[in-house]
Formats: structure tokens, C-alpha cells, sequence
């Protein structure tokens, strides 16, 4: 529920609502808790016949249940970065996220060096989540109290009854959209580890990671301007978004994405290098992500402000046309080429969902500028002359 979090967070933090901040706080670390223990409990009823009919690992099972058994206490990770985006303390942010990676790759490091293998690295994932997210949810109570909001878990809901109708909308399709996004990823792994074997599935999984990397600046970005975005939103200040999204768009945008694209010359000689000669033919399969990863980033705004705008419903709209493409198509694509070609899909994909929503905005913006009476060139000549 972050991007749905933030939002109201943001509008509410530069309105100096308190109440109204503390319980939407509240809200989203209870449907986050309420949603991510529906899945532990899911993965258990299921994990037996996914071990068995998608993976051909039953002893992938109880992994899978060790796993999201840690899902309730990571669950609070989410609300507190949106608590954190929102009040714009990034260096708290910031520190917290490293924490986050750092905790997890020292309890993974040392079970691995004990010799528990695979089963160490689920478990030490699993037991990083339950660190993180104790330690996410006392770094957010500490700072309602030093800021004087108070404690956020005494708020009542009452004081956002007025937008039960519009929460509930919004958290709808913001779930559909992870639930898609999440699709996007894990159903070309299961279509290749079936179809192609688990080595393509693990080639393709590391170039993801490699294409992931590179995206960290725009994430970081997106983090910055959506509560800027929102604040901006609530107070009016509408017409000055256009100027603001280009100025972004060619200083933060386009710089971005020529330097992801300096990167895909380097991993021929990057991949080798770090993680052995072995996985050299994964590289192509991580140049032809990074490169729909990069047309992305020049639009890294894209997002944030579908949100922000509250026109969620268009967003997801689009999101489950390239959801579909990659998913059917996927499928094809694997038979055909493996897991270079659900990279070509993929990244293709992303491309055309990319222009299509910048597409929609812009003739959305200059729609709302008509209806708003904003004068154009015509009528300023007309008033011009009437004057004269």
C-alpha cells in the first residue's frame, strides 16, 4: 500500500492534518499486515502442489512456507518508508535502506559459511524481514513522538470516513497493480523454469537483478518528486506541473538514461569479471533490459504522478495491457527463444507502455488546461486586438 500511502501522507502532512495523517498511517500498516498474512497463509495451502507441478522440486515446499512465514513482519517495511518519503527525511530514508540490504546480507553470508546452502539463503532472507521490519516500525514511532504527531496507532478512523469511497478505490487498483507487476516478473521464471530448465530461469533471474541495479536512481528519483507531486496537487498549484515535468524530464530524465545506456557496452567485460566466465551469455539478455529499463527512466515522473493525480484507474489500465502482452506473449516468446526473447518481449513491452501513458497524460493535461479557461495564443491575439 506505499504508493497509495504516500499519497494521502504527503497531502496531509502539507495541510498539517495530523489526525488525519496518523490514521491513514494506521491503515496502511493494518492492510499491509492483513494482506501479507492472507499470502503466508495462501503459500501454505499451495506451496505443496507448486513444488510439485510448476517447479518439479518438492522439497522447494517448506521453503516456501519458511519463507512467507516472515511476510507479517515485513509488511511493516512498507508504511514506514511511506512515512518516511512523506515527511521528506531521506537521509532517515536512506540509512534505513541500507540497513534493510546490510542485515540481509550478513545473516545470508554467515548461514551460507555454516554450509546450510539454499536453505541458508531462504532463511537468512526471511529472518532480514523480520529485522527490518521491527526495526522500520520503531524508527516511524520515534519520529511522530520528537515531531509531536503523537502516537499513531490511538488515531481514529473517523477523521478520513469522508474518504472511505475514494481509499478504497485507490488501494483496489494499486493492488492490482502490484498483483500485475508481480506477474510480470515471476511468470516468465515459472514459464522458463518449465519450458527451458532452470539454468535459463536463472540466467534470466540475474539479468533481472543486473537491469534492477541499474534502475536505482529512478526509483530514488520517483521516491524525491511523488510526495513534491502530491503536496503541490492539494494546494493548487496545478498549472505549474507541466513546466516542472519537462524540466525534469530533460535535467534528471534524459542525463539518466544515457549513462544506463554507456552501461550496455561495459557488460561483456563487467559480467565475466564479477560473476565468472560462465554467465557471459547472460549479457545480451541484461543489454536488451537495460535498454527498455532506460527509455523508462527519461519519464521517471510517469508514475508518480498518475498517482499523485489520483487517476489510478488509467494507470492500472495500461499496466494490464503490458501485463497481458507479457504474459501471453511470454509464453510464445520462451518456446521460440528462450530467455533472450522474453527479454526482447519484455523490454519492448515496457517501451510501448511507456510512450502510450506519456501520451495519455499530455492529452490529458491539455484537455484539463481547456476546461480550466487556461488562455491559449489565439485568444490572447483576439483580446489583444479587441483592446487595441
Amino acid at each position: 500500500s506505499i504508493s497509495v500511502i504516500i499519497r494521502y501522507l504527503s497531502q496531509f502532512n502539507e495541510t498539517n492534518k495530523a489526525e488525519e495523517l496518523k490514521a491513514i498511517c494506521k491503515l496502511g500498516y493494518g492492510i499491509d499486515f492483513l494482506a501479507f498474512f492472507l499470502i503466508f497463509l495462501l503459500v501454505g495451502v499451495t506451496s505443496g502442489w507448486v513444488g510439485n507441478n510448476i517447479y518439479n522440486l518438492p522439497k522447494l515446499s517448506w521453503l516456501m512456507v519458511l519463507y512467507a512465514a516472515s511476510f507479517p513482519f515485513l509488511s511493516l517495511k512498507g508504511t514506514s518508508y511511506a512515512v518516511l518519503t512523506s515527511l521528506q527525511e531521506f537521509r532517515l530514508l536512506a540509512a534505513l535502506t541500507v540497513f534493510d540490504k546490510g542485515a540481509t546480507l550478513i545473516v545470508v553470508f554467515i548461514l551460507l559459511n555454516c554450509g546450510f546452502g539454499v536453505t541458508g539463503m531462504v532463511l537468512g532472507m526471511a529472518v532480514g524481514h523480520v529485522i527490518v521490519g521491527v526495526f522500520a516500525l520503531s524508527t516511524v514511532t520515534y519520529l511522530f513522538h520528537k515531531n509531536g504527531i503523537g502516537i499513531w496507532w490511538k488515531a481514529s478512523f473517523n477523521t478520513i470516513a469522508s474518504l472511505r469511497k475514494e481509499l478504497f478505490s485507490f488501494f483496489g487498483w494499486n493492488y492490482l497493480v502490484v498483483t500485475l507487476n508481480g506477474i510480470i516478473i515471476q511468470a516468465p521464471l515459472m514459464f522458463l523454469g518449465k519450458y527451458r530448465g532452470p539454468e535459463e530461469a536463472g540466467f534470466y533471474r540475474l539479468a533481472l537483478s543486473l537491469m534492477t541495479v541499474c534502475t536505482y536512481p529512478e526509483n530514488a528519483l520517483r521516491r524525491v518528486v511523488y510526495p513534491r507531486l502530491s503536496a503541490q496537487w492539494v494546494s493548487g498549484e496545478k498549472n505549474s506541473t507541466r513546466l516542472i515535468l519537462k524540466r525534469w524530464t530533460l535535467f534528471f530524465g534524459l542525463p539518466l538514461s544515457l549513462a544506463m545506456l554507456l552501461l550496455i557496452p561495459l557488460l561483456p567485460y563487467l559480467v565475466p569479471l564479477i560473476f565468472g566466465e560462465v554467465y557471459r551469455s547472460l549479457v545480451l539478455c541484461a543489454q536488451v533490459l537495460i535498454v527498455g529499463a532506460s527509455v523508462s527512466a527519461i519519464f521517471f515522473w510517469l508514475n508518480p504522478y498518475y498517482y499523485s493525480t489520483g487517476r489510478l484507474a488509467v494507470w492500472t489500465g495500461g499496466y494490464s495491457l503490458y501485463a497481458l502482452l507479457v504474459v501471453v506473449m511470454g509464453w510464445v516468446c520462451i518456446q521460440w527463444w528462450g530467455y533472450i526473447g522474453m527479454a526482447g518481449l519484455l523490454s519492448t513491452g515496457k517501451i510501448f507502455f511507456v510512450i502510450l501513458m506519456v501520451a495519455v497524460a499530455i492529452g490529458w493535461r491539455i484537455g484539463t488546461s481547456r476546461k480550466m479557461g487556461m488562455p491559449n495564443v489565439s485568444s490572447i491575439q483576439k483580446d489583444c486586438s479587441k483592446e487595441s
